[in-house]
């Protein structure tokens, strides 16, 4: 089964009870599921940890980019606008099984199809 998880949860803090409870399911799923995150960039320190060893042409671009401190602030807004659309994209290519939103902003309701999610409310 292929699950698809929302980033909204890891764009929005860097420590918090949110982005703990999804990067723990994260992490047990992934050992047993094909779990899909598009995440280009993120300061979520949970996350961080368990996809450091997915190393892609786009984290080191985005390393690069958040190295340089004239490029620091242009490349967060960057970043952050391209994870939406890698997110977008996701959804609409329909390629996975369940998808789960990491919060509460509806935008997946347009492109998720008759798709199943699991949405969990706090």
């Amino acid at each position: 089964m292929k699950i698809l998880f929302d980033n909204q949860a890891f764009l929005m803090q860097t420590f918090g009870g949110i982005s703990r409870y999804y990067s723990e399911i994260y992490k047990n799923l992934k050992s047993s599921q094909e779990v899909l995150l598009p995440l280009n960039y993120t300061e979520n320190e949970y996350i961080v940890s368990e996809i450091k060893q997915q190393t892609t042409d786009s984290h080191w671009f985005a390393n690069f980019l958040l190295k340089n401190n004239i490029f620091k602030r242009k490349a967060k807004r960057f970043l952050r606008k391209q994870n939406q659309k890698d997110m977008i994209n996701s959804l609409e290519r329909q390629n996975f099984d369940v998808f789960i939103p990491t919060y509460y902003d509806p935008y997946f309701l347009n492109h998720i199809s008759t798709k199943p999610f699991v949405l969990t409310v706090y």
